[in-house]
């Protein structure tokens, strides 16, 4: 299962860490708040999943090679796809402050919290 899980995690993984990379470098040009990270909450919450995603690939490569680390790999996998869900739930409920917040009702993101606690109870 290694060896099919790795190309679709590679895949979201690029696919991640070319949105990180662009919208960096469009903050940067377009928007002159002086750096390519402003360290904001919606930033950090696409930075966790991606440290994570990492993780996986790194794990994942090792699971298909050795064998071992194959309950670390699963455990890898629903905390990468649980970090997008709660950092989905963050930037759409509007709990916290910050620039990129979109919404302001908290009651929006009820439903993203509430498919994170099936995921999670349901792994």
């Amino acid at each position: 299962w290694a060896k099919w899980s790795r190309p679709w995690t590679m895949a979201a993984w690029g696919f991640l860490t070319l949105g990180i990379t662009i919208g960096s470098w469009w903050a940067y040009s377009e928007l002159g708040w002086g750096g390519w990270w402003f360290w904001d909450p919606v930033e950090n919450a696409s930075l966790m999943p991606w440290l994570v995603a990492t993780a996986l690939l790194h794990s994942l490569a090792v699971t298909e090679k050795r064998g071992v680390f194959k309950s670390w790999t699963v455990l890898l996998a629903i905390t990468a796809f649980s970090l997008c869900l709660l950092g989905t739930f963050i930037v759409r409920s509007g709990i916290i402050v910050s620039v990129h917040a979109f919404a302001t009702d908290p009651d929006r993101g009820l439903y993203i919290l509430s498919f994170l606690a099936v995921v999670v109870g349901g792994s």
